[in-house]
């Protein structure tokens, strides 16, 4: 099915489902600024929380926490989680109701497993050189600007790629080691976009886990990891077509 373009919205129509969008591991919020602005620009009450990535005391439950405080509102939102975002924005249903997640490559929990344990017997494989090292407290980060550009964002222009490198962070491992808090699948229904030209994480994977652990066929995209920074209104679109078509878990969405 095409993405028709979204019609615009009279000045005192309704607001839209409130949306949380969670970054993955590295960012800041400023990842999602593009986005952010289209959804408000749509009538959409958006809310991008700031992980606390750099302790290597918050795991996932911590991450959640902040998840689940960062709306007021009691109408459920819709999350919107990218990369590791997933391992916590998981978590958030348990915390308070939630209308529906939609993880954008994400990365799944296995129940009673860690991240790390799963990836080195699932079929999960980065390539060698990562551009990532770590500092002495265990932490990622970046430190080369050209290939988290080649990974990452290759399909970004120049200005958006210096915008990204420059909000990145140091990532603390303890929401990859730690077995996952997550005892049970939320019954909240989920949705899944995978951007196929990603070349960090495997698509293949990405692709299994989402039929296999959430029960939906992905959305796949063209472009890199943060192709949503690419193509922020392609994003948008398909954002609100899930949204309009949100399914209970065992039941695919096809866009």
């Amino acid at each position: 099915m095409t993405i028709e373009s979204p019609t615009s919205r009279a000045e005192d129509a309704a607001p839209l489902d409130p949306i949380v969008l969670v970054h993955g591991a590295w960012h800041s919020p400023v990842v999602w600024e593009p986005v952010a602005n289209l959804l408000e620009e749509r009538g959409h009450r958006v809310i991008v929380p700031d992980l606390p990535i750099e302790s290597t005391a918050a795991g996932a439950a911590e991450y959640a926490d902040v998840i689940a405080s960062a709306w007021t509102d009691e109408e459920p939102p819709v999350i919107v989680s990218h990369t590791t975002g997933s391992l916590a924005s998981l978590l958030v249903p348990a915390r308070r109701p939630v209308k529906q997640i939609i993880h954008v490559n994400g990365l799944l929990p296995k129940i009673g497993e860690s991240f790390s344990e799963q990836s080195r017997g699932d079929d999960f494989t980065l390539g060698e050189d990562s551009g990532r090292l770590y500092d002495r407290d265990a932490c990622s980060f970046w430190h080369s600007e050209e290939k988290f550009g080649e990974l990452l964002a290759h399909d970004c222009d120049d200005m958006t790629k210096a915008r990204l490198w420059n909000q990145l962070r140091r990532q603390a491992r303890r929401s990859i080691t730690e077995v996952t808090p997550l005892t049970a699948w939320p019954e909240t229904p989920n949705a899944a976009i995978i951007y196929s030209n990603d070349m960090d994480l495997p698509i293949d994977w990405l692709r299994r886990t989402a039929i296999d652990r959430l029960g939906v066929e992905p959305v796949e995209l063209p472009g890199s990891q943060l192709g949503f920074n690419a193509r922020p209104r392609l994003f948008v679109k398909t954002l609100e077509k899930l949204m309009s078509v949100a399914s209970q878990r065992g039941t695919a969405i096809s866009i």
